[in-house]
């Protein structure tokens, strides 16, 4: 095995994104927040209101 796993789950409704890692408990960001890759993607880092849609941006599907 090469190392760990990580998982990103976005709610948009909530402006928030959770990392999830087998190494620690679930870390949530909000949209005032910077994601970086940690140990798995050593060097990355976004904002996390750069992976949401812009504010007031969605429409309802009918």
């Amino acid at each position: 095995n090469a190392g760990g796993k990580a998982v990103w789950v976005i709610d948009i409704d909530a402006r928030a994104l959770t990392v999830h890692t087998s190494a620690a408990p679930p870390l949530t960001l909000t949209d005032a927040d910077t994601v970086d890759g940690g140990d798995y993607l050593p060097g990355f880092a976004c904002a996390v209101a750069d992976l949401l849609p812009a504010a007031g941006s969605r429409t309802s599907e009918g």
